[in-house]
């Protein structure tokens, strides 16, 4: 009896310990920026633009012509950030630009010539605090710095934008110290960039963050520098490179320091034979050469899918984390991205965390449109696991569950998270689904066959002078399928069940239940 109580106790103890809360509140939002960029990472044709495009990336680094012409392209639609200093070269094959001050203004002079009517950012130097990348003193780079910025203002004026320090990492004695420079040397500063590559715990970013935009960008003494944005232009440790969890808690902090824009940093591949920089796989997103999805590269777009509001989150373990918000492509759809990072401490990881059981709660949900307290919910769950390096053809799907949305709160089935692992849950109201969405008109001409289908869904009576977007839902709200075919839907691909098939023609759309046999 005394044994069978003492394993109740252990097991109790062990279930408080690894059972974690999060709550979100729908009633308080905030507005963040997009997070999603790349340095380098791809060139003119590789990897596949149906790769790129679900990120819908802010912001892309590099110094060649075919990544600005492809980034910045009307496809895929980034700023463009041009490292300056990696066209003129690095220690030890250079000539030091504070010892040929000539020769490294006729470098700036070339550049501005063939940059000229190009939009881009110019990231004077890249990492000066590291002897990899500046051979110099501190005062050399701040000299050097101005040298650039008078030669860029003198040649393109001063709409164009310049950024800096762009230090290796968080040092606030070096910042502060380059911005007196600026401010001595009457330097228009736009973007105040930084990198956060280190291995340390994604918490101290939105820390930095929050010091750099306190003490610099509102501290009415720099408003001469003119400092728009702060941009974290490489973001990720190589630790965290493969790891869903710590890769998005890095972007978490990011928005909770309220960073203006980042780049995903890259590192040398697992088995250190070739650069992540420069295989095309998105900075380690895709497995090299075939282009196959890791699961890094789902994570960043459960992430990416996110619009710009996000729901106040409340977390019981400092380790756990979501960003939860409407998707873009369907803003009766929310969708709560949630993390389980381990830290690492030293440039060492700690010791490996124990998977937990995660309750959550949803508060105040039915104060929102479309999601009336009349209608239930449906909630449908994903992970992404942690399985680093390896390719994963599609998230794991863990279950779905309709609830009732009558009371303020509402707590969801208790779900496993593991370590560095993320998983995330679309919620849709049963409602939107199915009411509120016909147009008479459309109803009256649109006609689709058979139904039940099993390969094809043939459509009849669109209007082809103007544009038609056909969608198919699954019951949770989930976008499967979209086109702009008129006449048929390829449905093959889709499994046995019901689903939502949507046509939108300018301001008018219809829906209508099918079912696939």
């Amino acid at each position: 009896m005394k044994k069978s109580l003492l394993i109740f106790f252990a097991t109790l103890k062990i279930n408080f310990l690894f059972s974690q809360t999060l709550s979100v509140d729908f009633s308080s939002t905030d507005t963040v920026a997009n997070m999603s960029g790349f340095l380098f990472g791809m060139n003119a044709t590789d990897p596949p633009d149906s790769l790129i495009l679900p990120f819908k990336s802010g912001y892309w680094r590099g110094s060649d012509w075919v990544t600005y012409n492809r980034a910045t392209s009307s496809t895929i639609g980034a700023k463009y950030i041009v490292v300056v200093s990696d066209g003129y070269g690095y220690p030890p094959n250079w000539i030091p630009p504070y010892s040929d001050t000539t020769g490294y203004k006729t470098y700036i002079d070339n550049l501005c010539t063939q940059s000229s009517g190009f939009p881009m950012i110019y990231d004077i130097w890249n990492e000066p605090d590291l002897t990899t990348f500046w051979g110099g003193t501190q005062a050399q780079f701040f000299d050097v710095f101005k040298l650039a910025h008078d030669r860029i203002r003198q040649n393109l004026g001063y709409n164009v934008k310049i950024s800096g320090p762009t230090l290796s990492n968080y040092d606030t004695t070096y910042i502060r110290a380059f911005c007196n420079f600026c401010l001595a040397n009457n330097i228009q500063l736009d973007v105040l960039s930084l990198h956060w590559c280190w291995n340390y715990r994604p918490d101290t970013l939105s820390q930095c963050l929050i010091w750099c935009r306190s003490n610099i960008v509102n501290n009415p003494i720099y408003a001469p520098l003119q400092i728009k944005k702060i941009i974290v232009n490489e973001v990720g440790g190589s630790w965290a490179q493969y790891r869903p969890g710590l890769t998005l808690a890095n972007y978490y902090n990011l928005e909770k320091g309220k960073a203006d824009g980042a780049c995903r940093a890259c590192w040398l591949s697992e088995d250190g034979s070739t650069d992540n920089c420069w295989n095309n796989t998105l900075d380690g997103l895709l497995t090299p050469v075939s282009f196959n999805k890791r699961a890094n590269w789902w994570a960043m777009k459960s992430y990416a899918e996110l619009d710009s509001i996000r729901y106040t989150v409340n977390s019981s373990n400092p380790y756990v984390y979501s960003m939860t918000g409407n998707l873009r492509s369907s803003p009766n759809t929310i969708r709560s991205v949630i993390g389980y990072y381990q830290g690492v401490i030293n440039l060492q990881p700690v010791t490996p965390f124990l998977p937990v059981n995660l309750t959550i709660t949803l508060n105040n949900l039915n104060l929102l449109d479309n999601f009336s307290s009349t209608d239930s919910i449906s909630v449908t769950f994903y992970e992404i696991p942690n399985i680093e390096f390896s390719p994963l053809s599609q998230p794991n799907y863990l279950g779905q569950y309709t609830l009732a949305n009558n009371t303020s709160s509402i707590t969801l089935p208790l779900v496993p998270l593991d370590t560095n692992a993320v998983i995330y849950a679309d919620i849709v109201s049963k409602g939107s689904i199915t009411t509120g969405l016909n147009n008479p008109t459309l109803k009256n001409n649109i006609a689709f066959y058979p139904n039940p289908a099993n390969t094809t869904l043939f459509i009849s009576g669109i209007d082809n002078s103007k544009e038609v977007k056909i969608e198919i839902y699954n019951p949770a709200g989930q976008i499967l399928y979209n086109s702009n075919n008129k006449i048929s839907v390829d449905i093959s691909l889709l499994k046995t069940g019901t689903y939502f098939l949507k046509i939108r023609q300018g301001n008018e759309s219809y829906i209508q239940k099918f079912i696939k046999k």
